[in-house]
């Protein structure tokens, strides 16, 4: 069985995600051509589904679409790339 799929919302300094009314997002700013990623936050119930991969995707994807350079604060991100998405590693301002 396919998992199913919820849409992935951008407000001002957010990427969020809600199922069953359970909010999972990723908080980030932009300034001078950069994107800095602050903290990712899934509650314990969301935890398991790929939600945290899945903000983490959409965001860095908004950011390399907008042109945008990449500042890493939050650690789940930082993992992500290093894990899963290496081409994005070369965008990065350390």
């Amino acid at each position: 069985m396919a998992k199913k799929q919820y849409p992935i919302i951008q407000e001002k300094r957010f990427f969020y995600i809600e199922i069953d009314g359970i909010r999972a997002d990723l908080r980030y700013s932009v300034k001078d051509g950069t994107m800095i990623f602050w903290h990712t936050n899934v509650p314990e119930e969301l935890g398991g589904q790929g939600v945290g991969k899945a903000l983490a995707k959409v965001a860095l994807d908004y950011a390399l679409r907008n042109g945008l350079f990449l500042v890493i604060k939050c650690q789940f991100v930082q993992h992500y790339i290093d894990k899963y998405e290496p081409q994005y590693a070369k965008y990065l301002i350390r």
